[in-house]
């Protein structure tokens, strides 16, 4: 079961210089050329003069006037010159960004700016400042729903350093405990002559202490974190289940390595990987986590209690819905990390 990307709906242009819409101006690109001047009307022509009597001959008839001379036809305008917006449509007024969109994104971003109501929903939701409004937003333009998603999904996922502040770098791990000093070796018995000198005791190798886990503060701090929103609602703590966490650390790489959010649960890669899952892409280090998650709590229920895209991460938080007419409740959930600035959450 795939859910949606923990990403505010406001991501895309809320957080971009606001701009007055007008006659002219590209959907959220650059603005579109002038267009070209209409071409003038040629002047009327003026009335023929009348013919003048020909010379040695018959009198000539007066020449009849000349009809108005309708005027020339103006040089067509030319056309306006195309506004200086990104290739792919959109843009989030960040130069890195926009470049990574139009290279990794350009058909997602096509088929929103292609689409007036994915624009009209864009629209809508950068107005926004809380889940509510957005939700609304969503429930107005139903039918661009899937558009905007798909749009959000590799905004997060391959530019999401580009388009997102990164966070400060994670905390170093620290060494393996020191091995048990060797003891000393027995001393030697005398000889013949005299008493032996006492034999060198050997010097003891330092033992390797056991490889600590960098992300372990993190990995009980996210599941301190859900179990907190749950508690704020009357549920029971989640589990940590430990036993899924390897498993998550491998599909927090593998989709980092393929910039697909949630390609490592959606195709198997290793086990045990729960029945659902959220992930943080792209967001750098993992002091960034407790904004991932608050992003994805603020979501807020769906009705009827029914899974559905713009409630998907609340839901897994919450662990008790509807899905497809099964009934989903969840124990517990395995947090994953990737140095790679990627971070998920299994849950079973």
């Amino acid at each position: 079961m795939r859910s949606l990307l923990p990403l505010s709906l406001c991501l895309l242009l809320a957080c971009s210089p606001e701009s007055e819409s007008s006659s002219g101006d590209g959907a959220l690109g650059g603005k579109g050329g002038a267009s070209g001047s209409s071409g003038q009307g040629g002047s009327s022509g003026k009335a023929g003069s009348g013919g003048k009597a020909g010379s040695g001959g018959t009198a000539g008839t007066g020449g009849t006037a000349g009809t108005a001379g309708s005027g020339g036809a103006g040089a067509s305008g030319s056309s306006g010159q195309g506004g200086g917006g990104p290739a792919c449509g959109l843009s989030t007024g960040k130069a890195a960004c926009d470049t990574c969109l139009d290279a990794s994104c350009c058909s997602q971003e096509s088929a929103c700016a292609s689409d007036p109501q994915c624009q009209l929903l864009l629209d809508c939701v950068a107005k926004c400042s809380d889940p509510s409004c957005t939700n609304d937003c969503g429930s107005k333009h139903p039918g661009a729903v899937d558009a905007y998603n798909n749009l959000i999904d590799c905004f997060s996922g391959p530019c999401g350093s580009s388009c997102n502040n990164g966070g400060s770098g994670g905390t170093a791990g620290t060494g393996g405990t020191a091995g048990t000093a060797g003891t000393g070796g027995t001393a030697g018995t005398g000889g013949t002559a005299g008493a032996g000198a006492a034999g060198a005791g050997g010097a003891g190798q330092g033992g390797s202490g056991p490889t600590e886990d960098p992300f372990e503060t993190y990995r009980q701090q996210c599941v301190d974190k859900i179990n907190e929103y749950r508690a704020s609602i009357g549920l029971a703590p989640y589990e940590r289940w430990k036993e899924g966490e390897a498993c998550a650390d491998k599909m927090a790489d593998h989709d980092a390595d393929v910039n697909i959010p949630h390609d490592g649960f959606n195709q198997g890669i290793c086990s045990p990987k729960g029945n659902g899952q959220n992930e943080c892409p792209g967001y750098g280090s993992p002091d960034a986590l407790n904004g991932c998650l608050a992003q994805m709590w603020a979501e807020g229920p769906s009705p009827n209690n029914e899974w559905s895209i713009p409630h998907g991460h609340y839901l897994n938080m919450v662990g008790n819905y509807t899905y497809q007419g099964f009934q989903v409740n969840f124990t517990r959930v395995a947090c994953g990390f990737s140095s790679k600035g990627w971070f998920l959450q299994n849950f079973q």
